[in-house]
């Protein structure tokens, strides 16, 4: 996925909503931590991983499991692998020091938490670049999953 077909993080334009879109970042191999990583997880359960989502405060990784271990893999980094200092680095960076790692940061997200996180991502993309009808859409949406 990153040697082969070049997928990489937009840190130049983080904020484009074309990072958001599955369909967008499928076609430019382009985005951002949680539509890269809903991709690499699409692959990683294709050729049988137990993989899934963990969404830090800021960040978006994919945990893979295996029988003895696991490895956490950032797709926005070239898919580099992250020991746990190495994402509590991450972690403390992104906050600001504010929040230190603990196991609540690394449990594995739902599909449906992940949706809800997409769209508020999207909701703050539409709002920066002042789009606000399509902003409310996406908010409206995060707020019927959250509703069920």
């Amino acid at each position: 996925m990153f040697d082969v077909d070049s997928y990489r993080g937009d840190a130049a334009n983080y904020y484009d909503p074309r990072n958001a879109y599955l369909n967008e970042v499928i076609d430019r191999k382009i985005g951002i931590p949680i539509s890269l990583s809903i991709i690499f997880l699409h692959v990683a359960t294709r050729v049988g991983l137990n993989a899934s989502g963990v969404g830090l405060p800021g960040h978006y990784l994919v945990k893979v499991q295996f029988e003895l271990n696991e490895v956490y893999v950032d797709p926005f980094h070239g898919g580099t692998t992250l020991t746990m200092d190495e994402i509590g680095r991450l972690l403390e960076d992104m906050t600001r020091r504010q929040i230190r790692l603990s196991s609540i940061h690394l449990r594995s997200w739902s599909g449906r938490e992940t949706l809800v996180r997409v769209l508020a991502n999207l909701e703050n993309m539409w709002r920066l670049s002042g789009e606000q009808r399509r902003a409310d859409s996406a908010h409206e949406r995060m707020g019927m999953l959250q509703q069920r």
